[in-house]
């Protein structure tokens, strides 16, 4: 998967499905559940295909494409008078949230979900995309023990609330995150650079203005120049394309903590605001091998059994942009 259509869970869309297409059917008496997605990606089916394939209902699948007539798509989900939607990304959940705000929904895919306010929504319930910011950094901290001083860049608008969050999580970790606030992502080279001394890592955190194609080209070419670790959150694609490493979510383990909440719902007859927003229960730390050599970086033996290893040819010409 190519690292911009990896970033269409921020809510664009790569090769719409067609619309309407029941995946499951059940007895008549089991309950229906409705999965909209915001696009057809690798990152979205994983989840997707796994929960399908183990819930016992009646289940009906919905692309949002930018093409659609709201209205229209939401007046087919609600002849279906579903018992819960599975919304997969931002562009599905806003759908979800704005159509059916009494209906239960188990938001999914949504890169820093705090953005859309969705724990105040009594109606749902999330499984959060990003593991909290000290269970990342504790698995950044097996290759890079001695990280004291994180720099990273954030739109206010956007991630405030995950920037503070994350300051108080790594401060009891002794760690400085160093969160520069910008406007747009044509700010961040200026800020990268006036930023860059005394920092011992970049952070490429999950914030879905700073979080494009082009503002990881540039940290990825000017951190490799600096010999500066660039550590990601999201996607393992991020270390494939040249970071030095990224801590992600395990996308089929997404899936059965999926089901575990449906079962809470749907049998157990628990409130969409009772279960609240859970973080994900699993997660994997990608370290590009490349990279480490390219910024004198020595991976020691005895973490060798905790992380994946990735090469990418990105690394050896990135300097040289």
């Amino acid at each position: 998967m190519g690292l911009a259509c990896l970033l269409a869970v921020l809510g664009t869309t790569c090769t719409p499905l067609s619309v309407g297409q029941r995946l499951v059917m059940k007895a008549p008496d089991r309950p229906t559940i409705v999965i909209v997605k915001s696009s057809q990606l690798e990152a979205l089916d994983i989840p997707f295909t796994a929960f399908t394939s183990q819930v016992d209902a009646s289940v009906w699948s919905f692309v949002v494409t930018p093409e659609q007539d709201d209205e229209a798509l939401a007046d087919e989900i609600s002849a279906l008078q579903p018992a819960l939607i599975v919304a997969l990304g931002a562009t599905a959940t806003t759908l979800a949230f704005e159509r059916f705000p009494n209906t239960p929904t188990l938001v999914a895919l949504v890169v820093n979900y705090r953005r859309l306010q969705l724990a105040q929504r009594p109606n749902v319930m999330v499984i959060a995309l990003e593991p909290p910011a000290a269970a990342e950094f504790i698995q950044f901290q097996l290759v890079l023990p001695t990280l004291r001083r994180v720099l990273a860049f954030y739109a206010p608008h956007e991630s405030a609330e995950l920037v503070k969050s994350a300051k108080v999580q790594l401060a009891a970790m002794d760690i400085e995150l160093v969160a520069i606030p910008v406007s747009s992502i044509d700010d961040v080279p200026d800020a990268y650079q006036a930023n860059k001394k005394g920092k011992d890592a970049v952070w490429f955190l999950n914030d879905s203005v700073i979080m494009n194609p082009k503002t990881f080209a540039y940290l990825r070419t000017h951190t490799l120049q600096d010999r500066l670790p660039f550590i990601a959150s999201l996607s393992e694609d991020f270390a494939v394309n040249g970071a030095l490493m990224s801590v992600s979510v395990d996308l089929r383990s997404l899936a059965g903590q999926a089901l575990i909440m449906e079962k809470l719902l749907v049998e157990q007859g628990k409130k969409p605001s009772e279960i609240g927003v859970q973080p994900p229960i699993g997660a994997k730390l990608v370290v590009n091998t490349d990279v480490a050599k390219a910024i004198g970086l020595e991976l020691p033996d005895d973490i060798q059994p905790f992380i994946r290893k990735a090469r990418t040819h990105t690394a050896r010409g990135a300097g040289k942009d």
